[in-house]
């Protein structure tokens, strides 16, 4: 089924998700990730691409109440599990807006480091980000009054 926006071995394509609407993209992420592995979510979103899909989607999430006045910049260093390097990602917070860039912030209120794949599930409440803390998996750094906020101000889907 092409809504589905699979390639030939059944994996979700990046470039054919664009066809479905967003209330869409996003169930058929949260179906898919519900049954998929750690590894499987990282190989599908920690590359390059994948990652800059799912950070312009998360950008896409932002509700300018739930930052309460907030205007700054915040870093996302994602992980793409195996050991490998973290990726900086810069989100740039406006008075109504917020934009995605990658590479660090200037000056980050705060900056979170975090796998793929946990990003991915506590964007659609598939995991709990104080459970992901408490394990180690998500690590904050910076002014924690921000920090306390990210989930509220990235975490509704539009």
């Amino acid at each position: 089924m092409h809504a589905l926006a699979s390639d030939q071995a059944g994996r979700p394509s990046l470039s054919r998700m664009r066809v479905v609407p967003g209330h869409l993209r996003d169930r058929l992420l949260a179906v898919w990730a519900r049954h998929a592995s750690d590894a499987a979510i990282e190989r599908r979103l920690g590359t390059p691409r994948g990652q800059a899909w799912l950070m312009r989607r998360l950008a896409g999430r932002f509700d300018s109440e739930a930052a309460q006045g907030f205007v700054g910049e915040l870093q996302i260093d994602l992980c793409a599990g195996g050991g490998s390097p973290s990726s900086p990602w810069t989100i740039a917070v406006g008075p109504l807006a917020a934009r995605v860039r990658r590479g660090p912030a200037v000056r980050p209120a705060a900056t979170v480091t975090i796998g793929v794949a946990d990003l991915v599930r506590i964007a659609l409440r598939q995991a709990d980000a104080d459970r992901l803390l408490l394990d180690g998996r998500l690590e904050l750094a910076g002014d924690w009054r921000i920090a306390s906020r990210i989930g509220a101000m990235f975490g509704r889907a539009h």
